[in-house]
């Protein structure tokens, strides 16, 4: 899934000399023809990404400019097809200094090509509130993703760090970190309707088929991909997603949204230590056209508890009409309170 793409670099939100802290709140997208001024449909939108620059010193700098460190990934704000607002709950958070520079990669993608073609230009809307205005709690971002074990007549190349030119021009990127679960990722062949027993890899059933090249990252090694190939049917994938997490302690999650390609039916966080599912983020496509026409998400004050010392996992489910495979993948991404902290006089700048 790649079509035309852009990039705004280095773009601040400091108004004075004066540094401060900004409190991101939502990212919204809309579509226009070339002229701006006549609104386009939405399914040409592909994704759009809000990563922090790396020009200034990047993540580790903006995470500890502030007296109680926060832990921020690179990626502050991702919209997907389906989801192409976010809007944190009331009084929530993800704190910048006010000075540092953010870059906004947006892509566009014509999964209908019998269509008309379109000139189309995209307005990306970055919604935030000083924090002088009233105490904020802080959120940061954590974006996990279902993984499944590859077929590969050769052995895959790993995409090591950076995977692309930026951080923000793919879905997800490599890490250097190992993320891979205790436990082996699982998928189930359950037909068009009737259901089925999870299938463990390595097994009879294992393996499925690779989608790219770009879907086998350093994190889960070469022997697993993030982008694969679905056949006809109705099919569940599960993956440990514990150590992508990366909890610094036991906190609650406050917003929640998902990604997944047309025909997939949820994804779902479920608590591996209890047996309980967390959240499920359901997605509908268009009836007629190809494409996810809407994501559901999670918008909370009083939050969801994510324990530091629980197992979890993300399973995925999707369901193929069509006499073809299909690319597919999974990811959540959620927004959690930073721990210990959380009124706007605790947090100042060093």
């Amino acid at each position: 899934m790649e079509g035309p793409s852009s990039f705004h670099r280095a773009l601040t939100i400091a108004e004075t000399g004066e540094k401060d802290v900004v409190w991101l709140i939502g990212l919204s997208v809309d579509l226009f023809d070339e002229t701006l001024s006549n609104p386009v449909w939405k399914e040409f939108f592909c994704h759009s990404n809000l990563t922090l620059n790396g020009d200034m010193g990047g993540l580790g700098s903006d995470n500890e400019s502030f007296s109680n460190p926060t832990h921020s990934d690179w990626r502050l704000f991702t919209l997907v097809p389906g989801k192409w607002e976010i809007r944190l709950p009331d009084g929530f958070g993800v704190p910048i200094r006010s000075d540092m520079a953010v870059d906004n990669f947006t892509m566009a993608l014509n999964q209908n090509p019998k269509s008309v073609p379109r000139e189309i230009r995209m307005k990306s809307t970055l919604h935030y509130e000083r924090g002088t205005h009233r105490p904020m709690e802080s959120l940061f971002q954590r974006g996990v993703t279902v993984y499944q074990q590859h077929q590969e007549t050769e052995e895959p190349e790993i995409c090591e760090v950076p995977t692309q030119t930026h951080e923000g021009e793919a879905c997800a990127i490599s890490q250097p970190d190992d993320q891979l679960g205790d436990t082996p990722s699982l998928f189930a062949r359950l037909g068009l309707a009737g259901q089925g027993d999870l299938a463990p890899h390595p097994g009879e059933t294992c393996c499925v088929v690779d989608a790219s090249e770009g879907g086998v990252l350093q994190q889960f090694g070469q022997d697993h991909t993030i982008h694969w190939m679905v056949p006809l049917g109705r099919h569940v994938y599960r993956s440990e997603i514990t150590k992508q997490l990366k909890l610094p302690a036991t906190t609650t999650a406050h917003y929640i949204t998902g990604h997944v390609h047309p025909t997939g039916e949820w994804v779902k966080l479920v608590n591996l230590t209890t047996g309980e599912t967390v959240v499920t983020i359901e997605s509908k496509d268009f009836d007629d056209r190809w494409g996810v026409k809407r994501m559901t998400e999670y918008v909370s004050e009083e939050g969801i508890l994510i324990h530091e010392d629980h197992r979890y996992e993300l399973v995925t489910q999707y369901m193929n009409p069509t006499d073809k495979p299909v690319d597919v993948m999974a990811i959540l991404y959620l927004y959690l309170l930073e721990p210990g902290d959380a009124a706007h006089s605790e947090l100042a700048l060093k």
